[in-house]
């Protein structure tokens, strides 16, 4: 294949120009997307595979698409050796300032976090 053309984009989180072989994961979280604000049930969604194949780029793509239909989203890379409780603090913090942005549902959001964070102390 030609190299200028080569869609392939070697990097950990290159977006490439397409993200070929995504439409089933993409077209689920679409669904998901549509359900749970009308209080549907839905199943998580658990991506797998070597390093490389593109699961952080598929992350992002599917964290922009929260965004746009106005979730609160963070990131979270948990590590064995680390507590949980800051990197999912730091989480809900950016979930709730990219919804104080958008103007709806921080309110809401600031409720579950202060009652996590009044759960965690009471323990």
């Amino acid at each position: 294949m030609d190299p200028i053309r080569n869609p392939y984009a070697p990097g950990a989180g290159q977006r490439p120009p397409e993200l070929a072989g995504r439409d089933e994961q993409l077209d689920a979280f679409d669904i998901v997307l549509e359900r749970v604000p009308r209080g549907r049930p839905e199943r998580s969604i658990v991506l797998t595979g070597l390093r490389g194949v593109g699961k952080t780029v598929l992350l992002n793509a599917l964290r922009s698409a929260a965004v746009r239909a106005g979730w609160g989203t963070g990131k979270l890379e948990a590590r064995p050796e680390q507590s949980l409780r800051r990197p999912l603090a730091s989480a809900l913090h950016q979930a709730v300032r990219e919804l104080g942005q958008a103007g709806s549902g921080h309110e809401h959001v600031l409720g579950v976090v202060k009652s996590f964070a009044q759960k965690d102390s009471a323990s």
